[in-house]
């Protein structure tokens, strides 16, 4: 998981928000943001937010990746039951019936291609690798300083002997 973005109690039974999170679930987010439009359901625009709010928790949360809609895609999406508001309509004989109107959890998670992935990780490995030889470097030149002023020392403390 990279990035995760939650709506919490929407207006909308889990059921049917669930009709709209199948046809999203393991698709990029880019087609997503293209498909979520053209969709004739109360979800969709929640969706569509939630989906946008993600992509921003992730660049916000790895900046110096660099990531764009098509190297992320949605690896976890649910649509749960909440709570509900009970409401009350006359019925017959003085009598009142409940109503419940339903609310959902509606969780998004995206992960990272794995080309992304992959090109991620070998830059890293080459940032490491070349972290790695400076510090080396470094603490060879150190070193060599070090043995140099040292032996004079040597050779006069030999030398008296």
């Amino acid at each position: 998981m990279m990035g995760r973005a939650i709506l919490k109690y929407a207006k909308i039974p889990a059921r049917k928000a669930r009709l709209v999170v199948d046809v999203i679930r393991g698709k990029r987010v880019d087609e997503v943001i293209e498909l979520l439009p053209i969709v004739n359901k109360k979800a969709a625009p929640m969706l569509l937010d939630l989906v946008k709010s993600a992509v921003a928790n992730v660049k916000v949360k790895y900046p110096d990746d660099k990531y764009t809609d098509k190297d992320l895609y949605i690896s976890k999406i649910t649509a749960d039951g909440a709570s509900y508001l009970a409401r009350f309509r006359a019925a017959s004989m003085g009598r009142a019936t409940m109503i419940r109107r339903r609310t959902s959890h509606l969780t998004v998670e995206l992960t990272a291609t794995q080309d992304k992935l992959k090109a991620l990780e070998d830059a890293a490995q080459k940032k490491t690798v070349s972290v790695a030889e400076k510090i080396s470097s470094t603490v060879s030149k150190t070193v060599s300083k070090r043995v140099k002023k040292s032996a004079p020392k040597e050779k006069a403390a030999a030398g008296s002997k």
